[in-house]
């Protein structure tokens, strides 16, 4: 299990947390419906949990290459933008 923290207010915020409550409560098919259109949107949480729901087939048929291309949208965000802010890992 993981925990997730969350920065984010609104209407995002609201369906967020309708789908984190529909994931603990193991009603994946739901979760799925509503945390896709928020990965497709950038929503690095979303995101994740789009992924590890492929990669366990949670609501989903158990898809490894999806999985990987979810779990790695993040991180490919978050390089994006250390680069741009003249950081990096080197």
């Amino acid at each position: 299990m993981f925990i997730l923290t969350v920065c984010a207010t609104g209407p995002v915020m609201a369906d967020f947390q309708a789908g984190i409550s529909a994931y603990l409560a193991r009603d994946y098919g739901s979760a799925f419906r509503i945390l896709l259109p928020l990965a497709d949107q950038g929503h690095i949480e979303a995101q994740t949990i789009i992924g590890v729901m492929y990669h366990n087939g949670q609501g989903v048929e158990l898809d490894e290459d999806q999985a990987r291309n979810w779990l790695l949208r993040d991180t490919d965000v978050s390089s994006k933008s250390e680069r741009s802010a003249g950081g990096g890992f080197f």
